[in-house]
């Protein structure tokens, strides 16, 4: 078991991961995504937030949370769900990435 941090915003989500310069997030573009990056220390997941170049929503709170999670690099769903994060489980499901 490893101990690591997920980044989550109380507007779009948690930071499932990025590709080719576009970040995606469970509320908003969960793109079939599973699982959410898991950042090694505290520290590694602020110096992502301090880099991240998009503004988030007007009002929003941004946190870290801990969560122990089975794999090195990435939290589950239920991971995550344990530690109280809202589960995009039944997202992935309808296969609707995009919240209306």
């Amino acid at each position: 078991m490893f101990e690591r941090y997920i980044i989550v915003s109380k507007g779009i989500g948690v930071y499932l991961g990025s590709c080719l310069g576009f970040y995606f997030w469970s509320k908003i573009d969960a793109v079939g995504q599973d699982s959410a990056i898991a950042f090694p220390t505290i520290d590694a997941a602020r110096n992502f937030l301090n880099a991240y170049s998009t503004k988030f929503p007007v009002g929003d709170f941004v946190s870290i949370k801990k969560v122990i999670t089975s794999n090195e690099y990435y939290a589950s769903i239920a991971e995550c769900v344990a530690v109280g994060v809202p589960d995009w489980s039944e997202q992935l499901k309808r296969g609707d990435f995009l919240e209306k």
